[in-house]
């Protein structure tokens, strides 16, 4: 669904619209799209996560592999947490550039 809001609208829209529900915001750079999520999340106590995707690596997100030894003595390898993950439960996750990053 392609729909032009103001800021004024947009503001009202995530207000009603469920924090687990992903919000597409598309627009010309240097509109100030992450200005006003950043604002928006501090508006309503959440923390706010900027990830831009652009310049980020595939590992950068998803975490880095990591050798993991068990009590018993064997190995495992487990995904270890990427420098950016929450820290609350209370978090946007601002993905940027997404027309930027690698498939």
């Amino acid at each position: 669904m392609d729909v032009t809001m103001n800021i004024e609208q947009l503001n009202t829209f995530l207000k009603h619209t469920p924090m687990t529900k992903p919000v597409l915001l598309v627009g010309d750079s240097g509109l100030g799209k992450s200005a006003f999520v950043k604002n928006f999340a501090a508006s309503i106590g959440y923390t706010f996560i900027d990830l831009r995707l652009g310049e980020l690596e595939p590992t950068d997100i998803t975490g880095t592999l990591v050798k993991v030894q068990l009590q018993d003595g064997t190995y495992i390898t487990e995904y270890a947490r990427p420098f950016w993950w929450p820290t609350t439960d209370k978090f946007v996750l601002f993905l940027d550039e997404l027309n930027r990053c690698e498939q």
